[in-house]
């Protein structure tokens, strides 16, 4: 099974997730009819919850997640809009680390609206870069991100999760200071396509 990802090709991304399909149909419903919009992706994830992803102009995207946000209010997980993502948010990344890397953060949400916004804050404010980024399927619903960067980038990463996530919707967050090439290399050859 192919892992789920998006590339975005226009100025602004919105997600939302619900907990249930039906939902999230008429949400995608009540999204499309409120603005001229893009349907990324709209579907099913792990475990039997739903995403809508859109992207297209910012007040378009806005408008369109707001309609989907009210239509599906009661069973609205959680939703985010990011006007002007970061460029390694726009297409799918290359897992790969490099061999002088001083720190690495990973992090396990337990949805992607989640992780994709504290990761565009991230990205846009420190000197990190995104190795890994999975969604939901073959993870029991959570995502996950790996970034390397210099230490001081990597821990105010870090606090940006502390920050802007809250703490009922972080799995696990864990800082890793100066990797080992044994570690670097398991953990590559480990990852499944």
């Amino acid at each position: 099974m192919k892992r789920f990802t998006f590339e975005v090709n226009h100025d602004a991304l919105a997600l939302a997730e619900f907990s249930t399909v039906p939902t999230g149909l008429v949400a995608t419903d009540a999204a499309t009819k409120a603005a001229e919009v893009h349907v990324v992706f709209s579907g099913s994830i792990h475990p039997g919850k739903f995403l809508l992803v859109l992207d297209g102009g910012v007040a378009e995207t806005e408008l369109a997640l707001q309609a989907a946000r009210v239509t599906g209010r009661p069973r609205l997980i959680d939703a985010v809009h990011l006007p002007f993502p970061h460029p390694q948010l726009r297409q799918p990344q290359l897992t790969e680390v490099g061999d002088t890397e001083l720190a690495l953060l990973s992090l396990e949400t337990l949805t992607i609206p989640s992780l994709v916004a504290v990761l565009d804050t991230i990205l846009k404010s420190t000197l990190s870069v995104l190795r890994l980024l999975q969604f939901a399927d073959h993870l029991g619903g959570k995502s996950i991100a790996v970034l390397e960067g210099p230490l001081a980038d990597i821990e105010a990463a870090e606090q940006y999760v502390h920050r802007d996530i809250s703490t009922l919707l972080i799995s696990d967050l864990q800082l890793i200071r100066r990797p080992s090439r044994q570690f670097v290399q398991g953990f590559l050859s480990s990852l499944r396509a």
